[in-house]
């Protein structure tokens, strides 16, 4: 027996790295950047399947909302490149940029931000560094005389040979994630992996160029503030900003150098932990992967309550703004952090902190502020009014609906859930016919229950989303908190946020021409400014105001504090629709139900007054200011009436 062991083969070790990438090793590193390393090469269509993209990487349900963000692929998109390009190669010459692919660590819980450690071994031949144990490794060779190239590893300068380098990755444990080429790579894969024989040959010689990019320092342990993700982000903003520009929601989302960025994403994040049923979540009624710029303001799906370009740009602009310094102080209570926050590497000044205004190294602390103060604001704006509930509710009962036809086994009900709705898109020309008419129907029963109304519209809720930043701004010295004021907010408001209350409509004489023209929804930035106004205005009623103390539960100097701020906002609002009114009938005199006698004598007065006829002109503005004054009256005591001032 003891000669059988002897004989027995010596247990050999298994070579985790089982995917080998082949080409010239670089680095990219300015005086104070965190270096990104590369290795530009080239891989045989046979192993087009080592490359992902993000959608296919990573399943929906198990990411976080960062994670999320980088999966969107355009379907139409890839069908062009097979189509018009591809397939159209005789007589001419084709060629791909390489595709940019990400070395992405994954463990059982998702994405890893840093590796757990880097080991460096230099032999007499080569330079291998490995990260993580055995996630992936760099194998350069080294060489004995100076080839003009060099780098440090295990404390030892070396000289290289890089062009002749290996990248060698653990797939259980490292994904290759395209972030620049997901089309491409998608037209690639829709060919070769083709049953159709036709499809492959189009592309059966192909070596597909390739620069697959990782961070070297990311590791923990090393009191570095890199993060994974963070630059993966970063590289796609930068590469798609330079490029074709991929979206205006997913610029957005993926900056990393603006506050407002930041909330909108811990915002979604939210919305996704908080299940509606039957798998959809409160993340399904936020638009944030629209491509076109013109769609990303606007909400364009009937189940949808808001965009984050809607709350980025109001964020952006009156709660994180620059051009007023300390502005951010009023919703993160920065000074209360002050220690922490200027204690940190490179840190800015407190009172200096603004949307793009801020260190790496503070970027944590303030994601947790904007965690705590902003994100249950937001939740409570979007999801707490009656008009938004109705929708969600809405939302909940389509989705009963959809799983009682998955159920029945309805042609196209299976796929509109899993490949449409938990994919977060529109069904689409590309989708088979049943599930887009499975889709229309979803949209339909949503529609049904929550029709549109002004609450949906962008200008109203960038004016919502300004009254509690203004409101939280004066209430800032007696110490309440930014998602307690929302909560009063909403609290003391829950009626007009009501589809079926009209004192929001255009028909009200008051809204004319300030928030409306006849029925026509008014988008610039005065009619935010108005909305805002006029919703303030609705605590100067005393029994709302009541609401409002009631809820936040603090002393008088609230109920002073708040009564003032809508006494400010309603004398606001009634200026700015004085002048309106007497704007609008200075130009359109001749349309108003005035006697005949007024209109021959206005007629006279203006043709007066157009020879140089200074009584006449002043005659003129009198008798208009004495109808639009008039006409102002009406609209106030009309307001007052309606809302109880």
């Amino acid at each position: 027996m003891s000669e059988d062991l002897a004989l027995r083969p010596k247990k050999q070790a298994v070579d985790v790295f089982d995917r080998i990438v082949r080409g010239y090793y670089g680095q990219f590193k300015s005086d104070k950047s965190y270096p990104l390393s590369y290795i530009q090469g080239s891989i045989p269509i046979d192993n087009i399947n080592w490359l992902e993209t993000a959608s296919e990487a990573f399943r929906s349900h198990n990411l976080d909302f960062e994670e999320l963000i980088q999966r969107d692929i355009n379907k139409k998109r890839v069908r062009e490149i097979v189509d018009t390009y591809l397939k159209k190669g005789e007589e001419r010459v084709l060629f791909f940029p390489p595709l940019l692919a990400s070395v992405v660590a994954v463990n059982d819980d998702g994405l890893v931000n840093q590796y757990e450690r880097v080991d460096e071994v230099v032999d007499e031949d080569s330079v291998k560094i490995t990260w993580g144990d055995d996630r992936f490794q760099l194998v350069v060779p080294r060489n004995t005389v100076a080839t003009g190239h060099q780098m440090v590893a295990d404390g030892q300068q070396c000289h290289t040979t890089p062009y002749w380098s290996v990248l060698r990755v653990n797939s259980q444990k490292i994904k290759l994630v395209i972030i620049d080429g997901q089309h491409r790579l998608q037209a690639l894969k829709s060919l070769w992996n083709s049953s159709d024989s036709a499809n492959r040959k189009v592309v059966k010689d192909l070596a597909i160029p390739v620069c697959v990019l990782f961070s070297p320092d990311a590791v923990k342990g090393t009191g570095t503030h890199e993060s994974l993700s963070r630059d993966m982000r970063e590289l796609f903003v930068r590469i798609n900003s330079e490029g074709k520009k991929v979206s205006g929601h997913f610029i957005t989302l993926l900056n990393d150098n603006r506050l407002s960025s930041y909330a909108v994403r811990e915002f979604c994040n939210h919305a996704k932990s908080e299940e509606v049923g039957h798998g959809l979540n409160l993340l399904n009624t936020i638009e944030w992967n629209q491509r076109e710029d013109r769609l990303a303001s606007q909400i364009n799906r009937p189940f949808s309550i808001t965009t984050i370009q809607i709350i980025a740009d109001v964020l952006k602009e009156h709660a994180f703004d620059p051009k007023g310094a300390g502005k951010t102080r009023y919703l993160l209570d920065l000074k209360a952090y002050r220690d922490e926050l200027e204690g940190l590497e490179a840190a800015v000044q407190v009172g200096e902190i603004s949307e793009e205004s801020f260190s790496v190294s503070q970027v944590e602390v303030l994601q947790r502020l904007i965690k705590e103060n902003v994100v249950p604001s937001l939740a409570t704006l979007f999801f707490e009014p009656k008009v938004y509930q109705q929708r969600v509710s809405a939302l909940g009962k389509a989705g009963d609906w959809l799983s009682g036809r998955i159920a029945d086994a309805i042609e196209g009900a299976e796929y509109c859930k899993v490949a449409v709705l938990d994919q977060y898109r529109d069904a689409n020309d590309l989708d088979p016919d049943s599930s887009r008419v499975m889709y229309k129907e979803f949209c339909d029963k949503v529609s049904e229950v929550a029709p549109l109304s002004i609450h949906f519209y962008n200008v109203f809720q960038q004016g919502l989303v300004r009254a509690w930043i203004s409101i939280c701004r004066a209430l800032f010295d007696v110490g309440s908190e930014p998602q307690y004021i929302a909560r009063a907010l909403i609290s003391s408001l829950n009626e007009v946020m009501s589809v079926e209350d009209p004192r929001f409509d255009s028909v009200n004489l008051y809204t004319q021409k300030l928030l409306f023209n006849g029925g026509k929804v008014l988008l610039h930035k005065r009619a935010k400014r108005n909305w805002k106004n006029l919703i303030i205005a609705n605590l100067a009623n005393k029994a709302v105001r009541k609401k409002f103390i009631t809820s936040l539960g603090v002393s008088d100097d609230v109920d002073r504090i708040i009564g003032e701020k809508a006494e400010e906002s309603l004398h606001e609002y009634l200026r700015e629709l004085r002048k309106v009114i007497e704007d609008d009938y200075r130009k359109y005199w001749r349309d108003k139900e005035l006697d005949e006698q007024v209109v021959q004598e206005l007629e006279d007065l203006e043709s007066s007054a157009a020879k140089g006829d200074e009584e006449a002109e002043s005659r003129l503005d009198s008798i208009i200011s004495e109808f639009s004054g008039s006409r102002h009256k009406e609209a106030e005591r009309k307001l007052k009436a309606v809302f109880g001032i």
